[in-house]
């Protein structure tokens, strides 16, 4: 269930000056861009640049100053990105956080939790949590919470992300 969107015929193979196009259609169909990491040289500021000149909302992750890989990202926040820091600030900035909010209400009426369940669903947010933090939260076992989060994600309550962190589904 995707979609291949290009410029270029079927043949062609990638080369340096195929991505900025290609990124301009990305940030077009987007609604914002998130730049994690750049240099002051790096591609993902001319994504950033198309970004704004699509009227799309630029966002920056800040990372360690002494890392040259982020000097983009400080010139970028410098320049106005908006800076975020947690999933949420990506939610507001989209504005989408009733959307969210209303997600998250649905989907906890909807379904029947069983009181481990709601313990955890309780706990998590969309920020994720490890598997370390959920444990010393709700005080379960390893057993019962590698169960009880098993379920929960076959359910599609919550998503499990890679270094086993959990975060409530957002669909």
């Amino acid at each position: 269930n995707g979609a291949v969107v290009t410029e270029y015929f079927p043949d062609t193979q990638p080369q340096v000056y195929t991505f900025p196009r290609r990124n301009r259609i990305i940030s077009g169909l987007s609604q914002g861009t998130l730049v994690a990491e750049a240099g002051l040289k790096s591609g993902a500021l001319i994504t950033a640049r198309l970004c704004l000149e699509q009227g799309r909302e630029l966002m920056c992750i800040p990372g360690d100053i002494n890392n040259s890989n982020t000097n983009g990202v400080y010139k970028l926040i410098k320049d106005g990105a908006a800076v975020v820091t947690e999933a949420q600030d990506i939610l507001h900035l989209l504005r989408w956080d009733d959307v969210s909010t209303n997600m998250q209400a649905k989907n906890k009426n909807t379904i029947k939790l069983l009181d481990n369940e709601k313990q955890i669903y309780d706990i998590l947010d969309l920020e994720p949590k490890s598997f370390d933090v959920l444990a010393a939260e709700t005080k379960m076992n390893a057993d019962n919470l590698l169960a009880t989060l098993s379920m929960m994600e076959v359910k599609g309550i919550i998503t499990q992300l890679p270094g086993q962190k959990f975060m409530k589904s957002t669909i």
